[in-house]
């Protein structure tokens, strides 16, 4: 068997295979995404306004992903949440001269589409 289809027999196999080749999965995943976390930190130092939009991608990306996994029932609540956290910077924020503003609605599709220029 070749290395294609060890990776797809364990994608596909049921049971506790299946579950620890998921969890390798996200364990592999995690350490890339950690290590791409600290240079975007780093990134703090050189182009910071460059580094707050790849770390705001990454939270939407992530969100994006997590919402999709959700029932259906749901993610009305989470949209809900989503719309009075965006209430409360925007509050916030015209209490502190209007410096921020997020949108209230959530649009998971924005989240998914790709990275913006």
């Amino acid at each position: 068997m070749n290395r294609q289809q060890e990776v797809l027999s364990s994608e596909t196999s049921g049971g506790l295979a299946g579950l620890a080749g998921s969890l390798m999965k996200m364990m592999s995943a995690s350490t890339v995404f950690s290590l791409q976390q600290v240079q975007n930190t780093l990134h703090l130092f050189t182009d910071s306004r460059k580094a707050i939009s790849e770390f705001q991608h990454t939270l939407d990306a992530i969100s994006g992903a997590m919402i999709g996994e959700v029932n259906p029932t749901n993610q009305s609540v989470a949209d809900k949440m989503n719309r009075t956290g965006a209430r409360i910077i925007n509050a916030t924020s015209d209490a502190a001269g209007g410096a921020v503003h997020v949108a209230t609605h959530w649009q998971p599709e924005e989240m998914t589409s790709g990275r913006k220029a």
